[in-house]
């Protein structure tokens, strides 16, 4: 079973509270920008794809928006309205309406507003990707084709970005086929074209 991942945005959404402050617009996730998701691993590129979405708002609608990745702390829901997404050309677009009955809802429209928090994130599980490998380079690019999506957290601290586990590097490299020893080939590769390069010079 796909475990419970979590990404940020390749680029910071701008996160607007409009009207009397009670909604807040965004992208929850980009589309086609290749971002490191892992601290640890700078040689992982992944890519979220234009139709990785699709499926699991069409079957599952009623996804949370959550401060902090907390379940406890939700923000709004698809299943009453308040959290509205939507999938467009730039990429998973969110439209939520805070309860401002709630000091939940105060404090996050108040740290909004004043820009103390800025960043967003979503946790999903894999359903459907692509990986391959640059035998010269050793960059291993992941697509995420389909995904469920769990929730979205429009309003965190510091938007996820996760260290590799070891059980998680280990899939990834033994399905295309590349591991630490290939890397360093294939970095000793590229310092061999370059010293041959200026050998012709």
């Amino acid at each position: 079973m796909s475990k419970l991942e979590l990404r940020n945005v390749a680029v910071l959404p701008e996160l607007r509270a409009e009207g009397d402050g009670s909604r807040l617009v965004g992208y929850a996730s980009r589309f086609s920008e290749p971002v490191k998701p892992y601290l640890d691993w700078p040689e992982f590129t992944e890519i979220v794809g234009p139709d990785a979405f699709t499926r699991t708002l069409r079957e599952r609608p009623d996804v949370r928006a959550v401060r902090n990745h907390d379940p406890n702390l939700v923000l709004a829901r698809g299943k009453n309205g308040t959290l509205r997404l939507v999938v467009d050309r730039v990429g998973l677009a969110f439209d939520l309406t805070l309860n401002l009955d709630t000091s939940l809802g105060r404090d996050t429209r108040a740290d909004v507003t004043r820009g103390d928090i800025d960043g967003c994130s979503i946790g999903f599980m894999i359903a459907r990707d692509d990986i391959v490998t640059d035998r010269d380079t050793g960059i291993i690019t992941r697509t995420l084709l389909d995904v469920d999506l769990i929730e979205i957290t429009p309003a965190c601290t510091f938007p996820a970005n996760e260290r590799a586990t070891v059980e998680v590097r280990s899939l990834i490299e033994a399905r295309v086929g590349v591991g630490r020893g290939s890397h360093r080939l294939a970095l000793a590769r590229r310092r061999l074209r370059l010293l041959d390069l200026d050998g012709r010079r």
